[in-house]
């Protein structure tokens, strides 16, 4: 008897240690759990999220990113800085949040390709932290690409071209025609000047 009441207060005790672990767990959250962007390279694009605490919290934020080319939900995989990347980030960095609180998370990104990071908010006196995955999609700025390897550079210099020869085929076919206008005046001034001498 005494044993079963002994393994009876050890059951209440433990669940509510965990009632209480899993409340303290519950202070803190963030939505969505996935935020992706679909973009143009150098485009800025904004999305929002929200985060809620039961309680009034202070958190830094930071941002982690994945060099490969696979989505993993690893955060051990991402070592990369957005500066690595060719990517900037824009975020409130230090935000202090009392129930619930909205942000702003904006992108920019230099080079297309797809891209995957992680956004973790931590409070600095708890171990544990909150986060959302980043998934960016970019796509290439034919324009853009084109002007930084010379290539609009050179399609110019291409059309200037093009219009320098048009300009001295038009000049030549001037000179032509009125070089022929004056022969064809001459013959016609000689040919009347030997009707009047009767030649």
């Amino acid at each position: 008897m005494f044993v079963v009441l002994f393994m009876k207060e050890i059951m209440i005790f433990m669940s509510l240690l965990f009632l209480i672990s899993y409340a303290d767990a519950a202070k803190l959250g963030i939505s969505p759990a996935v935020i992706e962007f679909n973009m143009n390279s150098n485009e800025r694009i904004c999305q929002k999220a929200v985060l809620f605490s039961d309680s009034n919290e202070t958190l830094i934020g930071e941002t982690r990113w994945n060099s490969n080319k696979d989505f993993i939900k690893n955060l051990n995989q991402y070592n990369s800085d957005a500066d690595d990347l060719n990517i900037k980030i824009e975020f409130p960095e230090n935000i202090q949040v009392i129930n619930k609180k909205d942000i702003n998370i904006c992108l920019t990104a230099k080079n297309s390709g797809k891209y995957f990071g992680a956004l973790i908010y931590k409070n600095e006196n708890k171990p544990a932290g909150i986060g959302v995955w980043v998934i960016a999609n970019i796509n290439g700025n034919e324009f853009e690409e084109n002007r930084e390897t010379g290539l609009i550079k050179l399609t110019g210099r291409v059309i200037e071209n093009d219009e320098e020869n048009n300009s001295n085929e038009i000049k030549t076919a001037l000179i032509i025609s009125t070089f022929f206008l004056l022969s064809y005046l001459v013959v016609l001034i000689a040919i009347k000047n030997r009707k009047k001498h009767g030649i």
